[in-house]
């Protein structure tokens, strides 16, 4: 940043970064660093002022990018319906996912990506705020489920990984706890564990 006066010469700068305090600097040519974290609108507001004491009219700059943090993203596995095929036991599966960004924040239209094992399985776009990706799952050792978010406001992408099968063991354990309370459902899961095996 730089400043020019022909006649007393400047004296001083002034500046302030996202509506901070006024730094002051001695000279017609300043640099600085922007090392926030997260600017809340990022503006850069400055004036000269010369050796004759004239004072410019205040000027902004908007704005600066300078969230480098990803949103965070978070999954959320619901079995909406269980598959029995000979000994196999498959699932009907919808992965809803939602995300928020502290910093630049989020908005408009998204794109939201679904890979199973690495491999791109569907594309979801629109304003949120739930993305889902329903699909049939037969268990198979060490599954991934990744989203990929793209972007917020500031073009980070962020996505967030689950190992599918942990997630279908605490659903079906959810079930039989959400019912722990209920003596003869209780008996009945003792009487004939292949029950619980199914859940």
């Amino acid at each position: 940043m730089s400043a020019l006066d022909d006649l007393s010469g400047v004296k001083e700068i002034y500046y302030k970064v996202d509506g901070g305090n006024w730094t002051i600097h001695y000279g017609d040519i300043i640099t600085f660093i922007l090392d926030n974290d997260c600017f809340i609108n990022g503006t850069i507001e400055f004036y000269a002022v010369d050796n004759a004491g004239n004072q410019e009219e205040t000027k902004a700059y908007c704005c600066i990018n300078i969230d480098q943090e990803p949103p965070i993203v978070e999954i959320d596995l619901k079995l909406t319906k269980v598959i029995f095929f000979l000994k196999i036991t498959g699932y009907d599966v919808a992965i809803v996912t939602n995300f928020w960004d502290e910093c630049s924040g989020i908005g408009g239209l998204l794109l939201v990506e679904f890979y199973f094992n690495n491999v791109l399985q569907d594309t979801v776009e629109g304003p949120g705020p739930d993305y889902v990706w329903t699909f049939r799952y037969w268990p198979i050792p060490n599954a991934k489920i990744k989203v990929v978010v793209c972007c917020d406001l500031a073009g980070n992408p962020g996505y967030a990984e689950i190992d599918i099968n942990d997630y279908i063991s605490i659903s079906r354990n959810n079930v039989i706890y959400r019912y722990s309370n209920i003596i003869w459902l209780l008996r009945f899961f003792y009487r004939f564990p292949f029950v619980n095996i199914l859940l």
